[in-house]
């Protein structure tokens, strides 16, 4: 029955819950890969919602679609936004580039299948937190990725990576972290070539239009501990020369208390000024978008 088996039709009505409907471990692709599974949140009512596709963290090897949004399905829902959380195979079985096409595949079945969901497939954002970052600033940055499934980087109204890894995956592959330096290492290998193809910051270079991009920093690392990468926001601030030198709109948006984990937690809180300026971000285009 192609991409949507019989059980998946049994639950396209979704799970409606107290004005949100969930739909649960939808597939992106025909693999049966269980890690290629999306989920989808949406309005109750929801009828051309500008859409978000979250990818989670965990260093490319561990993290859940369900665990990783902590509250962001009723944030960006009640904003009127769509969400959907996606799954991709992880290192070490699966090292770059099989979590990045992952991404793209989930990006390219919600561009063809959301709108039966309620969501706009025109109106498309990227976030991802950690490692998820990486993938939306793939994304976001680097046409190859999105041309198997007819989209460009201009093709998203934006990109949000969440305190993000890998955007010079050099810098974490020789880390004096040695726990840094092997995480990146068991996603990306030991070549240094393979390193730049993978980061999105050289790889920019690749895109006639970025997407545009809010690029969200914290200034503590893990659990409040100092950074390993203490170069984070220098880093995040030449990526977004880069990407204005391509003609697209980045803003680097940096919050100096928050760790690691409460760049991605504090989106889900809406009381947080930063789940406010996310959401206020994603608002400005996607009703510009409704205007052109």
């Amino acid at each position: 029955m192609g991409l949507v088996s019989a059980a998946c039709f049994a639950c396209l009505a979704g799970i409606a819950a107290g004005g949100l409907r969930t739909t649960p471990d939808v597939p992106y692709t025909d693999t049966g890969d269980p890690r290629q599974r999306l989920d989808i949140y949406a309005p109750e009512k929801a009828s051309g919602a500008p859409v978000v596709v979250f990818f989670h963290g965990g260093g490319w090897r561990t993290g859940d679609k369900r665990q990783a949004i902590q509250g962001k399905e009723r944030v960006l829902t009640e904003a009127g936004f769509l969400l959907v959380s996606a799954n991709y195979r992880l290192a070490p079985e699966h090292r770059f580039p099989a979590f990045v096409r992952d991404a793209a595949a989930a990006v390219g079945w919600v561009r063809r299948n959301i709108a039966r969901y309620g969501g706009d497939p025109k109106r498309l954002f990227v976030m991802g937190h950690s490692a998820g970052a990486h993938l939306a600033a793939c994304l976001g940055a680097d046409p190859r990725w999105l041309e198997p499934h007819g989209l460009k980087p201009a093709d998203l109204l934006g990109a949000i990576p969440l305190d993000g890894g890998g955007m010079r995956v050099s810098e974490g592959a020789q880390s004096r972290s040695p726990w840094l330096s092997a995480v990146y290492r068991q996603a990306f290998g030991d070549d240094p070539a393979g390193w730049d193809d993978a980061s999105p910051l050289i790889q920019v270079r690749r895109a006639r239009r970025p997407s545009d991009f809010l690029l969200v920093v914290a200034g503590r690392g893990l659990m409040g501990l100092p950074r390993y990468d203490r170069r984070s926001r220098e880093q995040a601030e030449e990526f977004a020369a880069a990407l204005r030198a391509k003609g697209a709109k980045a803003e680097v948006s940096f919050w100096p208390d928050l760790d690691h984990g409460g760049a991605n937690a504090m989106v889900g809180n809406p009381d947080y000024p930063l789940s406010k300026k996310v959401v206020a971000w994603m608002e400005e285009r996607a009703q510009s978008a409704m205007r052109r």
